[in-house]
């Protein structure tokens, strides 16, 4: 990964539980286009590069988490709301 140059993009930092995530493009390598970051409480910084195509499907994939997750909520204060 000598040759690699990554070119930060975006970058969101969370002070209050030591974590910072960062993406941006990879310049030099044959494949890879795309780099992804992550620190958290100490661990890393680990960096992924992966093509376009594996990025939008990681980006899915995390949407769909946070939809079940934000459906989840919903549908558990239905349930307290029924039980009222």
């Amino acid at each position: 990964m000598n040759d690699v140059e990554l070119v930060e993009v975006d970058r969101q930092e969370y002070a209050g539980n030591n974590c910072l995530f960062s993406t941006g493009l990879v310049f030099g390598h044959e494949y890879e286009t795309i780099y992804l970051r992550l620190e958290k409480d100490g661990d890393g910084p680990h960096t992924i590069l992966m093509r376009t195509d594996e990025a939008a499907r990681i980006s899915a994939m995390l949407s769909n988490a946070v939809w079940s997750s934000l459906m989840k909520e919903i549908l558990d204060a239905d349930d307290d709301n029924a039980l009222s």
